[in-house]
């Protein structure tokens, strides 16, 4: 039997096994991808083997569209080699399982599916795909693959972030033990692959995908769909649950966000608020149930109104510090500081960390990533923090932090100052770097008006937050300058507060959503502070636009400062002035 005979076997073979299980292309890829017509597929055999015969000789199709067969190509790819001791680390033995949940996607086909992975850095990493045959995977459709029309799985033994088809933030979003979050991502396609700019790609293909784990105290979340309102029951335990639309927001493509929480023992927990489509979920606290809708009281679930127990003082070190120097032709091409570690670091909620003040914004500092043993070499670049140093003498803090409760919790090791030797100048930073700096903390101001309300908040959020009596959140609204259409340009609100005798509104957040040129906004205040009169003229927020990849088509305008307002403008919701606490 020569080649032709034995495929035309197997396309009798496959004809027989239409029948017995196996989905037409439209389940698989989606209306969108039906190539024939069921009349069409009902005509005589002869015409379906020609019409496969040549799709396969002639494009190479993986698809046969008379039987519903569907290939898979190649595995996702990876970029780089994970490291089992640094970074997120890798998924530990038997640590990848995928969930039975599966949320269809709004054109058919193959479902969407959520995975979990513990990795040898004690971190629980999602990801995202489309679901074949029980196995998680991206689709050779709209761009990604070369368009091939195959199914390709994602290995189990590697983490999103090494993946060559990473499709962002999107491909997998990893968290500490404890910590709970409701993620969002805007504009992924329908090949769960890739999330191009704004104007590419197919707009029917962009998707919305809500998805989060919500703790063990989640029963449920409501969520919006088109004009209705619907309710799902998370997974129990994990309290994970996915949920894919179409692009209908007008949020930015390519944004985006979370809303986090922590599941601790006891009385500890912090509920994570709602995010992406959804607008409530439903938490359990020892049977009493609670509904969170963005405003979330941690008395209206008898949770406590303090923060858990801080974890034991660690026994201060005093570790001998040391730095080094490399330079050429009278440039300081790098530098680092070295010390022994007093304390081993076995995963990603511990580090040592080095920091500096610098001109522009404060501190700078990095870190390390990796697992140390105690007593073991450390040694942490820092050669980028002196090119941006305002002097020739730059004093580093060196300190260990451990994480508990979401918290971070230093320990002090020393401090070593760095003097540039005479005749000497670091290197400067990168042309990019400095660019985007410039972008994300620009100094030009349009000195637009910005008008901010104080929002009296109940006394027992004052206590939690411990706060005095009254305390408030900032109601900031401006109208924009500028039209916002794509993730790449926004506004940020930013709290500052140099006082120090103050109320510390040093809270910051950003407005994921689409805007229209010279729109009135309004917005309110993540964190709670308090109103001190003598420092009212040196606290308030600064509304910024931000264009963090430069002027485009769609965002032509560079990153400006709109304008900023103290507390020392504020007036309450009835117009009248605030009142500072009593005490």
């Amino acid at each position: 039997m020569d080649a032709m005979d034995r495929f035309g076997q197997e396309l009798v073979l496959a004809g027989r096994r239409r029948h017995a299980g196996r989905r037409p292309l439209p389940a698989l890829f989606g209306t969108r991808f039906a190539r024939t017509s069921p009349r069409r597929r009902a005509s005589a055999h002869v015409r379906i083997a020609l019409l496969v015969l040549a799709l396969v000789l002639a494009t190479a199709a993986i698809t046969l569209a008379a039987t519903g067969v569907i290939l898979t190509g190649s595995p996702v790819g990876t970029v780089r080699a994970p490291i089992a001791t640094a970074g997120e680390g890798i998924p530990v033995a038997g640590g990848a399982r995928l969930l039975p949940l599966r949320a269809p996607d709004p054109a058919g086909g193959l479902p969407w599916g959520m995975r979990i992975i513990h990795t040898t850095r004690g971190l629980i990493c999602v990801q995202i795909g489309r679901v074949h045959d029980g196995q998680l995977g991206q689709l050779g459709v709209d761009g990604a693959f070369h368009k091939d029309g195959r199914f390709h799985q994602l290995p189990t033994d590697a983490l999103p972030d090494v993946l060559a088809n990473a499709a962002g933030w999107m491909a997998g979003n990893c968290a500490s033990p404890g910590g709970i979050y409701a993620g969002d991502s805007v504009g992924l396609q329908l090949s769960a692959a890739t999330s191009p700019r704004q104007g590419a790609g197919v707009p029917a293909d962009r998707r919305e995908i809500s998805f989060g784990l919500l703790g063990v105290h989640s029963v449920s979340v409501t969520y919006r769909e088109g004009s209705k309102t619907r309710n799902q029951r998370v997974l129990p335990g994990l309290g994970a649950y996915l949920i894919v639309q179409r692009y209908r927001s007008g949020r930015p493509l390519g944004s985006a966000s979370e809303s986090d929480g922590r599941d601790e023992p006891g009385n500890y927990s912090s509920p994570a608020g709602p995010n992406g489509a959804l607008t409530a979920i439903t938490y359990s606290y020892a049977g009493r149930a609670c509904v969170d809708r963005g405003n979330l009281r941690l008395a209206s679930c008898g949770l406590s109104e303090v923060p858990p127990p801080r974890p034991a003082a660690l026994p201060i070190v005093r570790e001998p510090l040391h730095a080094h120097l490399h330079i050429h032709n009278h440039v300081i091409t790098s530098a680092q500081i070295s010390f022994h570690a007093p304390y081993p670091v076995t995963n990603a909620d511990e580090n040592y960390s080095v920091t500096a003040p610098v001109c522009r914004r404060g501190l700078a500092g990095e870190g390390s990533r990796a697992d140390v043993a105690r007593g073991a070499l450390v040694t942490i670049p820092v050669g980028g923090v002196l090119s941006e140093a305002c002097g020739r003498a730059v004093k580093f803090t060196v300190e260990y932090v451990s994480f508990a409760g979401g918290l971070p919790h230093p320990t002090p090791l020393g401090s070593i100052t760095i003097h540039e030797p005479p005749g000497t100048h670091p290197a400067p930073l990168p042309r990019r770097v400095v660019e985007q700096q410039r972008r994300s903390n620009p100094t030009r101001s349009l000195h637009a008006t910005i008008h901010l309300t104080l929002l009296p908040q109940p006394r027992a959020a004052c206590n939690a937050a411990f706060l005095l009596y009254p305390c408030y959140k900032g109601e900031v609204a401006f109208t924009a300058p500028y039209a916002v259409a794509s993730a790449a340009a926004g506004y940020s609100i930013d709290g500052f507060a140099t006082c120090k005798a103050g109320g510390r509104p040093e809270t910051s957040w950003r407005l994921q959503r689409n805007v229209r040129a010279h729109e009135t906004l309004r917005t309110t205040s993540l964190g709670l502070f308090v109103l001190t009169p003598s420092c009212a003229s040196n606290e308030g927020f600064e509304v910024t636009y931000l264009n963090q990849r430069g002027p485009s088509a769609g965002a032509p305008h560079e990153s400006v400062i709109v304008g900023t307002v103290t507390l020392s403008k504020a007036t309450l919701p009835n117009g009248q002035s605030p009142k500072p606490p009593a005490g």
